[in-house]
């Protein structure tokens, strides 16, 4: 079994978790992915979607609520 947390203030910049648990109930963290930008809350909204339908996850979507880029200049 394989899940996914995101923990939006980890590390003012936020990040999500891969994590496995063996039969035996052991976890074990397969990956983690930081945000790149302080304030951000990446990995505050987490969706799973799966393109093909076949019930096995195929892209995970990560929110960044606060996340600015160049367009979008705080005044």
């Amino acid at each position: 079994i394989h899940f996914v947390a995101g923990a939006p203030r980890a590390n003012y910049t936020g990040q999500i978790v891969l994590y496995s648990v063996d039969e035996n109930g052991n976890v074990t963290v397969i990956q983690a992915h930081r945000g790149d930008q302080i304030g951000s809350y990446f990995g505050s909204v987490l969706c799973s979607v799966d393109v093909n339908k076949d019930t096995i996850t195929d892209v995970l979507l990560v929110g960044a609520p606060m996340y600015m880029n160049d367009l979008k200049k705080e005044e």
